[in-house]
């Protein structure tokens, strides 16, 4: 997602998608334009990696405003608001130093784990706190795309084919059985406009790849296909993106996302078993769980154990 959240067009046609049309009209999509900032601090490192974009809003005075997209596979370990309003107190911290005007930000989650993700609320976050106390406590919204409650009627009425295809991935690539059966009608097949277009389909292909044993397998299935068709010069279109990604070390770049994603399950995993297990030592769960045992002393660390 990051990758691909890079394209201007792809997130043009995801805020006119997600954003409810009283905030899409008044946003100046001819100004969208990405930032190259980052406000991630290192206590928001295990949980938010931003993509941030710039845009003027149409009023009587000019109002810059900053597009926080968050990309979230699974369930938040803490609270989606705290992280969320860390990050936006970053921005205005940036801001204040700058001496610049404090930016409106427009937080959007894009989530598409396996359990539906609820929107946090203060109620929701202090359900036995007297309703007194709630109009005291820090409160803001969020735009949250929960891409697997999307009903595909919805997904297959989107215009831009690029962004149907991105939303699919996202909702099918780890439902093998789906894959197994539906594959062809998640990845597009058509040859791409233009060479961005182009790129975009190589990542979906190799994170489908990497994903995906059933998507896997079809790559597998092609590549024997290719080769016993060498002579007609025949080669599926899906095959040459594979191809393309794996020669330009795209594949790395994946293959880092995924690494990064493994470890935080992984974690996940050996904190599960601490609370079950506290007096395991971490060369003992290291090798249990064939880890490096500096993880499991990052895991023990987070847990606050010695």
């Amino acid at each position: 997602m990051r990758y691909v959240l890079q394209y201007r067009e792809v997130v043009e046609a995801l805020l006119r998608f997600c954003l409810p049309d009283n905030l899409c009209n008044v946003i100046d999509m001819d100004t969208l334009q990405i930032s190259d900032d980052s406000f991630v601090d290192e206590r928001l490192q295990e949980h938010l990696s931003d993509i941030c974009y710039t845009a003027k809003i149409n009023s009587e005075q000019t109002l810059r405003l900053t597009l926080l997209f968050e990309h979230k596979s699974e369930q938040p370990d803490t609270p989606l608001m705290a992280q969320l309003q860390r990050y936006v107190s970053n921005i205005w911290a940036s801001d204040l130093r700058q001496r610049k005007a404090l930016s409106l930000v427009l937080p959007i989650v894009l989530y598409h784990g396996n359990m539906a993700l609820k929107k946090e609320t203060p109620k929701s976050l202090f359900p036995k706190a007297p309703e007194v106390f709630l109009c005291y406590l820090p409160t803001f919204d969020y735009i949250l795309l929960d891409v697997r409650q999307i009903p595909d009627w919805k997904l297959d009425a989107l215009g831009f084919q690029l962004l149907r295809m991105i939303l699919k991935v996202l909702k099918y690539a780890r439902d093998e059985d789906y894959v197994a059966k539906h594959w062809e009608k998640i990845v597009i097949f058509a040859p791409a406009i233009n060479p961005a277009e182009k790129q975009i389909l190589v990542a979906t292909v190799l994170y489908m790849n990497f994903t995906s044993k059933a998507f896997n397998s079809k790559i597998i299935d092609m590549t024997h296909k290719a080769e016993s068709a060498e002579s007609t010069g025949f080669k599926p279109y899906l095959l040459e993106l594979y191809e393309e990604g794996m020669e330009k070390g795209m594949e790395k770049g994946m293959e880092k996302g995924m690494e990064k994603g493994m470890e935080k399950g992984m974690m996940l995993l050996i904190k599960n078993f601490l609370e079950s297990n506290p007096d395991w030592t971490d060369n003992q769960i290291a090798s249990a769980f064939k880890v490096e045992s500096a993880l499991v002393a990052k895991a023990r660390s987070q847990k606050g154990q010695k």
